[in-house]
């Protein structure tokens, strides 16, 4: 009698336990949609109060905000401005997370070169679009704005990067868009990265004509492209 009543009290304090862990993860979650930085960084403290894995916190809650903001967008529900609320929620309730992430197992997806193109110093899509790929499990080496194409190609291959990503904002920085590419094919290094643009300046179809690989219209699509370009 004594094994049974401890195995319901045992099984009680579980489900009372994921109760509140998805209590919280569904606050993280409306947090981050609303845009409410300050719900989502006290949001992170719950989860560590609570003894929930912070990784957990953040593929579970934080990042999958970013999706339901994803589907608002596109439903054109969602606008820029209310993505970058989000993102910026997110990034703030991640912050009080990162420094207990040492010592969980995350999965290494992949590495990326990221930056605004030479010629322009437009990078507010960039950084949402950086810090989206690190909450994803991808090793980010952001170079800045208005980064020369000797630099990016360096620092790509330094890092040993699967994905050279660059935006471009303005027309005029597109033309070295076309020069990065040449450059690595000069090189002979065009193989070994896949080369992503960004911005809205840049189009599928002038993806398609100067030859790069990966196009992604703005920062709530750019993971999923390169999900499906580097790990299928």
């Amino acid at each position: 009698m004594g094994d049974i009543l401890w195995l319901v009290e045992a099984r009680g304090e579980e489900i009372s336990r994921m109760a509140q862990q998805e209590e919280i993860l569904n606050r993280i979650i409306d947090c981050v949609v609303k845009g409410d930085r300050e719900g989502a960084r006290e949001s992170a403290q719950a989860v560590l109060d609570a003894g929930i894995s912070p990784m957990l916190a953040i593929t579970e809650g934080y990042a999958r905000a970013m999706q339901v903001v994803g589907g608002r967008y596109d439903a054109k529900e969602f606008f820029v401005p209310e993505v970058l609320m989000a993102a910026k929620a997110m990034k703030a309730g991640v912050e009080v997370l990162q420094p207990y992430l040492g010592d969980e197992e995350t999965e290494q997806k992949g590495k990326i070169t990221i930056c605004t193109i030479e010629g322009d110093i437009h990078d507010l899509g960039k950084n949402i679009v950086a810090l989206m790929f690190r909450m994803y499990g991808y090793d980010v080496n952001d170079l800045g704005r208005d980064v020369p194409v000797h630099q990016v190609i360096e620092a790509a291959k330094k890092q040993g990067a699967d994905v050279i990503a660059v935006s471009a904002l303005m027309t005029t920085s597109m033309r070295n868009m076309v020069k990065l590419i040449d450059a690595l094919e000069a090189d002979g290094s065009r193989d070994r990265f896949k080369v992503a643009i960004g911005g809205a300046a840049v189009s599928q179809d002038y993806c398609d004509d100067i030859g790069a690989d990966i196009f992604a219209k703005d920062a709530v699509h750019a993971v999923e492209a390169i999900d499906r370009a580097i790990n299928g």
